[in-house]
C-alpha cells in the first residue's frame, strides 16, 4: 500500500533560515521525495522538526488528503508503477507546468547531447512566446488553439522585441513578419515542445494524463511550403568568384566561405567553422562528420572530399584563423549575413552561404549532366529509399570526386561543348583514374598502357620543353608558357600516367623560370589517356586560360 507524509529535515534550511515541506511517497519499499511551496520558520516547528503552525497543518494534512484520493483513484494501476513514477504522477497531477521552464529545460538537455542546431531553434521559439506573452512564464493550458491562430498572427506581422545586448544592457530591434516557409518551421518547433512535454508528464501506457488538452488537433500545420530555389547561375557563381571586396572585410569573408562551400561540395559554414581546422599542409582530403546530421546517422554523417586547388588557396588563408576571430559558428554567421549584404551591393547577386550548396547541386545536375544519386553522395544525404542496401555497400569517395571535378571544369568557363567532351572523358577514363587518398595509391583497378612514346613526341611537337623533375629522377615535366603569366605544367610519370597543372610565372626573354608548386591555377585528374583523348584535354585546358 503506498503511502504520503509531509517531512521537514533539519539539513535542508535555506539562506534565510527556513525549511521546505517536503511530502515523502512510500511505495514497494521505497521512499523518495518532492518539494511544496511551504517554508517554515523554526519557531513554527517542534524541536523533532514536526509542524506546530495549526494553520500550515491544516493545509498541509489537506494537500495529503488530496493526495491519497488520488493514489486510490489509480486502483489497480498503482501496482504497475514504481515509487519514482508514483511520485512523479502525484508531483505533476495538481502542479501547474510552466511550459516556459520545461522548454529551457529540454533544449538544455538537447545541447548535452551536442544537437546544438535544433537546442538553437527551439531557443527563438521559447524567446518568442515570452515576447507574445511579455512574461517569462506560461502556463501550459495557455497553449491552446485560440492562441495558436492569435501567435500566428502575431508571427506574421512586424514587431518590436527586446535581447540581451554585448554589453548586458537590453537591446530592441524591429522583426519582420515570417514567410510561410519560416512560420511553417517555427509553429513545427512549437508543436515538437509541446509533444516532448506531454511525453515527459504523460504515461499513456498506464493511462496517467496529466496535460489532457492537444490544441494541434484544431490548429493544423498542414504540408510544408515547397522551398524556394536558391541557386546561382554559373555565371553568377563566376562573378561571386571575381569580386574584389575590401581586403579583410567581412564582405571578402563571405565570398571566401560561399566559393568555399562551393568547391567543396556544398560544406555548410558550421563545418567550416567546427572542421576546418582537421586540414593539415600535408592533407589531401578533408575528412569530417556533417554537424546537422552528425547525432542522428549511424554513419555519423562522416564525408571524405578532395582539396582541389582553388580550395586550398581559400583553406590556408582562414587554415586556424576563425575560432580564433569567433567565439562560435553563431558569431561566424552573424559576420557572414553582414558580410552578403554587402557583398550584394557590390555584385548585384543575393546571396547566403547556403547558396553555394544549393548552386553546386544545380550546377552539376543541368550543367554537368551528374546523376540525381552521385549529387546526393556528394552533399552527404542518406538515401532512405535504398538504406539497407547500402549497409552492405562501402561508400567509394571517387563517386565525390567525379562530381567535385565536373563542376569545377564548368566553372573554369568553358564553352557547353568543351565541358561536354570533357565530362565525356571523365565518364569514359573513371576506371583508369589513379586516386591518391591519404597518399596511399589504390589498386583495386587494373590501368591499361597508353603509348608513352607517342605522347611524349606530340608534347615537344607543340611547344612543350622537356625538364627533369627536380626530386625524382625518373619523373619528367613538360613545360609550355599559355601566355605572358601562366605556365601549363605536364608532370609524366614512370608508368605513363600524367597530370596538367597551370602554373603562374614571369616569361622572361623566352627563358622559363622556376615554377611554384604551391600556387597551381588549375589541375586535372591524374590520368592515363590515349594520344586522341590527351588532345582534346591539353586543347580545353590550356586554350580557355588565354580567352
Amino acid at each position: 500500500m503506498a503511502t504520503v507524509s509531509a517531512k521537514i529535515y533539519s539539513h535542508h534550511t535555506r539562506n534565510d533560515g527556513t525549511f521546505n515541506v517536503k511530502i515523502c511517497v512510500y511505495h514497494k519499499g521505497d521512499r523518495k521525495f518532492f518539494d511544496t511551496n511551504h517554508f517554515l520558520a523554526a519557531k513554527q516547528l517542534t524541536p523533532e522538526f514536526k509542524i506546530k503552525d495549526k494553520f500550515i497543518l491544516r493545509i498541509i494534512d489537506d494537500e495529503l488528503q488530496d493526495y491519497r484520493k488520488t493514489i486510490s483513484e489509480l486502483g489497480i494501476k498503482l501496482n504497475l508503477l514504481s515509487c519514482e513514477a508514483l511520485r512523479d504522477y502525484l508531483e505533476a497531477k495538481d502542479k501547474a507546468i510552466d511550459f516556459i521552464a520545461f522548454g529551457r529545460k529540454h533544449i538544455s538537455q538537447m545541447l548535452i547531447e551536442k544537437r546544438k542546431g535544433s537546442a538553437h531553434n527551439f531557443n527563438t521559439v521559447i524567446n518568442s512566446l515570452c515576447d507574445y506573452f511579455r512574461r517569462p512564464s506560461v502556463p501550459i493550458e495557455e497553449i491552446n488553439s485560440n492562441m495558436l491562430f492569435s501567435y500566428e498572427k502575431y508571427l506574421k506581422s512586424t514587431r518590436k522585441i527586446v535581447r540581451p545586448g554585448q554589453n548586458g544592457q537590453d537591446v530592441e530591434t524591429t522583426e519582420k513578419g515570417l514567410s510561410k516557409g519560416g512560420l511553417y518551421n517555427h509553429m513545427r518547433d512549437l508543436r515538437t515542445i509541446f509533444n516532448e512535454a506531454r511525453r515527459c508528464y504523460n504515461n499513456i501506457d498506464f493511462g496517467l494524463i496529466v496535460i489532457k488538452h492537444y490544441p494541434f488537433e484544431t490548429y493544423k500545420l498542414g504540408s510544408a511550403p515547397k522551398t524556394q530555389k536558391r541557386c546561382h547561375t554559373i555565371e553568377q557563381v563566376r562573378k561571386i568568384r571575381d569580386s574584389k571586396p575590401v581586403p579583410g572585410s567581412r564582405a571578402e569573408l563571405a565570398r571566401d566561405l560561399y566559393m568555399l562551400s562551393f568547391y567543396m561540395c556544398g560544406a555548410n559554414a558550421v563545418d567550416i567553422y567546427n572542421h576546418l581546422d582537421l586540414i593539415t599542409p600535408k592533407s589531401t582530403r578533408w575528412d569530417y562528420n556533417r554537424s546537422k546530421t552528425a547525432e542522428i546517422r549511424e554513419d555519423n554523417a562522416f564525408i571524405s572530399v578532395k582539396i582541389i586547388p582553388e580550395a586550398k588557396k581559400i583553406i590556408r588563408k582562414y587554415l586556424g584563423k576563425l575560432k580564433k576571430r569567433y567565439c562560435s559558428h553563431g558569431g561566424l554567421d552573424t559576420a557572414l549575413y553582414h558580410g552578403f549584404k554587402a557583398l550584394q551591393k557590390l555584385t548585384g547577386i543575393k546571396a547566403t552561404e547556403y547558396w553555394a550548396r544549393h548552386s553546386f547541386a544545380n550546377i552539376a545536375r543541368n550543367k554537368c549532366g551528374v546523376t540525381k544519386d552521385d549529387i546526393q553522395e556528394a552533399l552527404n544525404h542518406v538515401d532512405e529509399e535504398h538504406r539497407t542496401t547500402d549497409i552492405y555497400l562501402d561508400r567509394d569517395w571517387n563517386i565525390i570526386d567525379v562530381v567535385q571535378e565536373k563542376v569545377r571544369i564548368a566553372l573554369a568557363g568553358k564553352s557547353d561543348s568543351e565541358v561536354l567532351v570533357e565530362n565525356r572523358l571523365i565518364n569514359e577514363t573513371d576506371d583508369r583514374v589513379d586516386h591518391y587518398v591519404n597518399d596511399e595509391p589504390r589498386n583495386d583497378r587494373q590501368i591499361p598502357l597508353n603509348d608513352k612514346a607517342e605522347i611524349l613526341r606530340y608534347l615537344q611537337e607543340i611547344g612543350y620543353q622537356k625538364k627533369q623533375h627536380p626530386n625524382f629522377a625518373e619523373y619528367f615535366k613538360y613545360v609550355k608558357a599559355i601566355c605572358d603569366y601562366e605556365l601549363s605544367v605536364i608532370e609524366v610519370y614512370g608508368d605513363g600516367a600524367l597530370q596538367i597543372i597551370g602554373l603562374p610565372i614571369a616569361v622572361k626573354s623566352e627563358k622559363l623560370a622556376y615554377w611554384k608548386e604551391n600556387e597551381t591555377t588549375f589541375d586535372t585528374l591524374i590520368i592515363h589517356p590515349t594520344l586522341s583523348e590527351l588532345k582534346i584535354i591539353e586543347n580545353v585546358m590550356t586554350r580557355s586560360r588565354v580567352l
